[in-house]
């Protein structure tokens, strides 16, 4: 009897052994999706009184009381008007730390921001009682390549640019401009532009513009299927089961050797 189980426990030793041995896990925690920063974006999001927004400051709202505060910005004071219940920049300006003093909580910002770029911001105002984005200017923005993505009481039309303008119907523009072709939906042109023309007047409620549309797709693409990459990525090793498996095999085989021993 002893000389089987210590028999059973060398097999069942070895057979442990091999898993552990075999045992393979790949390193998925190092999956990372490449980053893509606009080179442009008007919007609002909510920050925290008093935290950096390092972008240009249009409006914001808040749980604020006062007719008009003041806040200062990299270049000085800025007044801020109520309008309806947003409060409106006398002029844009850029801020680092974005602090109201009087206002409690959080903030919602409407912002132009040009994040890592060298671009110029254009000329833009907050209507606080229509909610939209105003264009105080023609804008012109020159670009071989581009992704754009528009909301608001926009239309456009293709010429030697992709002219944004004024529309009667609040609707989105999405368009990706690569090699000489322009996709808007599912339409193609094929025409050379010498970049992007925002026209004064046009009211938005966000524009998102990215000079690498390639980049903005990759990141896009591998942000949407993160969690199935990394799926993949752990199915092509062993299974998580296979190294405790192993070891309670080596550890069953030296109780039995050891029984085997004592019989």
């Amino acid at each position: 009897m002893g000389h089987w189980l210590k028999l059973c426990g060398i097999v069942i030793f070895i057979i442990g052994f091999i898993l552990t041995a075999t045992y393979d896990r790949p390193n998925c925690s190092g999956l990372a999706c490449p980053l893509a920063f606009p080179v442009l974006e008007l919007s609002e999001y909510h920050v925290k009184n008093g935290n950096n927004v390092d972008a240009y400051v249009l409006a914001f709202e808040g749980n604020c009381s006062d007719k008009a505060y003041e806040v200062i910005s990299d270049n000085g004071h800025v007044r801020f008007h109520r309008e309806g219940l947003v409060y409106v920049a006398d002029r844009m300006e850029h801020f680092g730390i974005f602090y109201v003093s009087g206002c409690r909580g959080n903030l919602t910002v409407y912002v132009v921001n040009t994040y890592f770029s060298s671009l110029i911001p254009p000329n833009v105002t907050y209507d606080g009682n229509g909610g939209y984005l105003v264009f105080l200017s023609d804008y012109f923005a020159p670009f071989q390549e581009f992704y754009l993505k528009v909301s608001g009481l926009v239309m456009f039309n293709v010429s030697d640019t992709l002219t944004i303008s004024q529309g009667e119907d609040f609707g989105t523009i999405e368009t990706t401009y690569i090699n000489g072709t322009l996709r808007v939906g599912d339409t193609l042109h094929r025409n050379y532009l010498r970049g992007i023309l925002v026209k004064n007047g046009t009211r938005i409620r966000g524009m998102v513009i990215y000079n690498d549309p390639k980049g903005y797709m990759e990141s896009k693409n591998c942000t949407e299927h993160y969690r199935e990459m990394v799926k993949a990525c752990r199915a092509r090793g062993s299974p998580e089961y296979q190294l405790p498996a192993g070891v309670g095999l080596m550890v069953l085989a030296l109780g039995l050797f050891w029984l085997g021993m004592k019989l």
